[in-house]
């Protein structure tokens, strides 16, 4: 039974995966530290029955909604919370929480901080491994104000189906968009990840009782957010918990450890095929073939698959991302290359559409592209870009493997945002703190690179800081580390687990090396007897 469970959550994991006008008075564009603050007035906490799992709404105006038949077995609040904190007695946003109560006499909270940034409604299936874990905490999912039901940033009339763009906002709109969003939200820079860690802090010791366990738990930009509380809260914390580390600096998106990263990867995992007996014995050097492959898809090689030299660059750099998908790169580049008769039929299979991720209604419902785009470019985006040096400059000039955020038009993008903020005194430091840290990185964590990563986990080097790499793992170790005697649970579940029973206990770290290992022979989406044949 505990195996079906977790296996089920898991799977629900991975179907959810895959970013000025006068509000108030006495702002600034630079917050301080909330010491020097006034008292921020105690929120108004009011719970009521929920779903874990947040259903899609009917209809496009609506958020939070649930039927007859739904499951009430979590709770939900809307909160009132300062716009700015520079002002806390001034006007009041929204934010929403979701709460699951301890199995056992709770002793304590775990908050979690979703990545992205994103909305947390990805983060939901994750409340149940968490309470597997540890059963006498009480839960709390915070959606980051911006998103979904926590004063979502959306522009109706630019988002709308039958506008230029449809649902995406193009660069032509953004003037329009941003204005309409000033006049109904007020000053745009109160949704920087500065005035989203107040909120932790402030919701974290409104909900606490004295003696009350206290850890906290970030994935990807959720990282970026937790080291961003730790540099504004002054509260006692037994345990920070980062999986996927974005940290300030190296995690902008036009730096050249995120840029590289993405490639750096791939051709990790492209390294280990040539050092594969079988995998070695078709591709000897799997990084060649494959460069040389995107200039023969430029000169028309394999018409009959009809794909591109970027198609393939984008098709490989997603299922680098995918557990399920990343085994098949090296037998579809060795299959593109061959380029028979049966390599397309068994090509055209694993390309279906239905075998890469799509996001859910509910999610979709509940992400805001303009706030994802408005924390990136003000907060995640080197300005002036830098430059890169000559050994950087070729290795870009020559990626295999890339994201999106390096394309000119997301460029652009950013080029023309029209709501820009200044950086306040945090932006671009790593904090500094005593407390107990658990920091997983997976060695083949694309999104969140080893050269992003490693400046972040290396800087927590004291007492009950543990930086740990888990080979093989991809990004969100907590999921993404399935171990090869036990594939229902993980190494990041077995570590995270360890930690909040006890963080400042010496870990068991053996499971690093029992991640269920790369299969190169993978073959179930190829509708084959054999995956390169």
């Amino acid at each position: 039974m505990l195996k079906t469970t977790l296996k089920k959550i898991i799977i629900t994991i991975a179907m959810v995966s895959v970013a000025s006008s006068s509000f108030g008075c006495g702002d600034s564009n630079n917050p301080s530290n909330p010491l020097d603050k006034p008292n921020v007035e105690e929120p108004l906490i009011e719970w009521e029955p929920c779903p874990l799992i947040t259903e899609p709404c009917p209809s496009g105006d609506e958020l939070h909604c649930f039927s007859d038949d739904s499951t009430l077995d979590a709770e939900c609040a809307f909160v009132q919370l300062p716009a700015s904190y520079n002002d806390p007695l001034g006007p009041k946003l929204e934010v929403f929480l979701k709460r699951k109560k301890a199995i056992q006499p709770s002793v304590g909270q775990l908050w979690l901080l979703m990545g992205g940034p994103t909305t947390s409604v990805a983060l939901e299936p994750a409340i149940e491994i968490f309470e597997y874990l540890r059963e006498d905490l009480d839960i709390y999912l915070i959606e980051r104000r911006g998103f979904g039901r926590s004063t979502l940033l959306r522009c109706p009339e630019q988002e709308a189906e039958n506008s230029p763009g449809g649902k995406t906002i193009t660069i032509d709109e953004l003037v329009d968009c941003t204005a309409f969003l000033e006049e109904k939200h007020g000053r745009l820079e109160y949704f920087r990840t500065t005035y989203a860690a107040y909120d932790v802090d402030h919701l974290i010791q409104a909900m606490r009782k004295d003696d009350d366990e206290v850890y906290i738990y970030g994935t990807s930009y959720g990282t970026f957010w937790l080291n961003r509380f730790l540099q504004v809260t002054s509260q006692p914390v037994d345990g920070l918990i980062f999986d996927g580390g974005c940290g300030p600096g190296d995690c902008s998106f036009n730096s050249a450890s995120a840029v590289l990263g993405w490639d750096a990867t791939g051709r990790r995992l492209l390294r280990q095929c040539a050092e594969d007996e079988r995998c070695g014995s078709y591709l000897p050097d799997p990084e060649e073939t494959l460069a040389r492959l995107y200039e023969k898809l430029d000169n028309g090689h394999c018409p009959a698959l009809g794909i591109s030299s970027e198609t393939l660059y984008n098709i490989v750099s997603i299922m680098l991302t995918e557990l399920d998908l990343r085994d098949y790169i090296p037998s579809l580049i060795y299959r593109i290359d061959r380029c028979e008769q049966r390599d397309i039929e068994a090509l055209t299979k694993l390309l279906h559409p239905t075998n890469f991720p799509e996001a859910e209604d509910a999610f979709i419902q509940h992400h805001s592209e303009f706030t994802s785009d408005h924390i990136t470019f003000n907060e995640m985006w080197i300005k002036p870009a830098p430059e890169f040096t000559p050994e950087e400059r070729a290795k870009y000039d020559n990626r295999l493997f890339g994201e999106f955020t390096s394309s000119k038009s997301y460029i652009d993008r950013m080029a023309a945002w029209p709501a820009s903020y200044d950086a306040d005194e945090f932006a671009g430091q790593i904090a500094k703190t005593d407390l107990p840290v658990l920091f997983l990185h997976g060695t083949l964590d694309a999104q969140s690179p080893f050269e992003v990563a490693d400046p972040f986990g290396q800087s927590f080097d004291g007492p009950n800081q543990n930086y740990i790499y888990v080979y093989d793992a991809g990004h969100f170790v907590l999921q993404n580390s399935p171990l090869a005697d036990y594939p229902e649970f993980s190494c990041g579940m077995d570590l995270v687990g360890q930690f909040l029973n006890d963080p400042k206990a010496e870990l068991d770290t053996s499971c690093i090396y029992g991640v269920t290992p790369l299969n190169f022979d993978a073959r179930e989406l190829y509708g084959t007897d054999d995956a390169w044949n």
